[in-house]
């Protein structure tokens, strides 16, 4: 492989031959952090796709064709673009070739082949560029929410899940939205009074028995109240570690899995999900990252802060003999 110039851009001039065939690219890779991509000429002869894809089914295929290549993406998990490939009349022999089809879509999973492919920037400069494009991108404002992803085509899939829970835990939540995803979590649609939905009891694929559209995940609800008071919304935040508690008396101490999402209102009881296993690890660590949530305990240069939030129901609450490196401290 012949490569000219440095990052961001670079002038590819290579050739690959192996036993599928010879393919050669003559063109530009950009490699800047923040935006990847690949635009030039490739030829492939001689390719056989049946050797290329380990795929015994298919015909030996002997394809020659040229290609215009352009790829871009934000990253280079993202790569997407088209590729025009123009085949050789030789190559379409014994079988047919379907013209409509010429120009292809295309997208491509990859890792860099080597750390010296792109320089080394502090992750503290990726973070907030990551930081950045996520909030102009992933905010719906129509729904004052974050959506849950983007599709192929970078649309926004706007359903309401438990996942912007997460990211408040994350601390990747514009501090000017953070109230508003907060009230969304509250709201009687996603917090069921024992936790908070995986999704919105208002949107069309919800079914509180239905694994990930609906039921309640012990742990998921603990990492958001964790997310909570991050942005300062103690309160909130208390009362989803309450109601871990309450859910784990109500199944016994024995925390499952997962269970149903009917408001616990109108059924008085925790609905079990038939298939959950219980216990489950996951979330028997919900009560005690409820804990920690409810002390405000934090380890700063190695000393242990605490900042209690203790609702009046609970009274109150200390914890002794906790590990901080290699010591003991208390807090509550």
């Amino acid at each position: 492989m012949q490569v000219k110039g440095t990052s961001p851009s670079l002038l590819v001039n290579t050739t690959l031959t192996g036993l599928a065939g010879t393919f050669s690219y003559n063109g530009v890779v950009d490699a800047d952090p923040v935006e990847y991509g690949a635009r030039g000429r490739a030829t492939s002869k001689a390719l056989d796709l049946r050797t290329l894809l380990e795929k015994n089914a298919l015909p030996h295929t002997q394809l020659t064709a040229q290609y215009d290549l352009d790829l871009h993406g934000e990253a280079l998990q993202t790569l997407a673009g088209s590729a025009a490939a123009t085949l050789e009349p030789a190559a379409r022999a014994g079988f047919h070739v379907d013209p409509s089809i010429a120009r292809l879509p295309c997208a491509a999973r990859v890792a860099p082949a080597a750390p010296a492919a792109r320089q080394p920037s502090r992750p503290e400069a990726d973070a907030a560029r990551l930081r950045s494009r996520f909030n102009r991108e992933c905010w719906s404002e129509s729904r004052g929410q974050d959506v849950v992803a983007l599709d192929g085509q970078k649309h926004q899939v706007d359903a309401l899940t438990s996942n912007i829970g997460h990211l408040l835990w994350s601390g990747i939540v514009d501090p000017e939205r953070a109230a508003r995803t907060v009230e969304r979590l509250m709201a009687p649609d996603m917090f069921s009074g024992w936790g908070v939905r995986t999704m919105s009891a208002r949107d069309a694929g919800y079914n509180p028995i239905e694994y990930h559209n609906g039921t309640v995940w012990p742990h998921d609800t603990g990492l958001i109240a964790e997310g909570m008071r991050r942005y300062g919304f103690t309160r909130e935040a208390a009362t989803l570690a309450i109601s871990i508690f309450d859910a784990a008396e109500a199944f016994a101490y024995r925390l499952p899995e997962l269970f149903a999402g009917f408001p616990r209102e109108e059924t008085g009881v925790a609905v079990e999900y038939p298939s959950a296993s219980r216990p489950q690890a996951w979330s028997a660590g919900a009560p005690l990252l409820a804990l920690r949530t409810l002390l405000g305990l934090d380890v700063v240069d190695g000393v242990l802060h605490s900042q209690p939030h203790l609702p009046s129901q609970l009274g109150r609450l200390r914890l002794e003999g906790i590990r901080v490196r290699g010591g003991q401290q208390s807090a509550g």
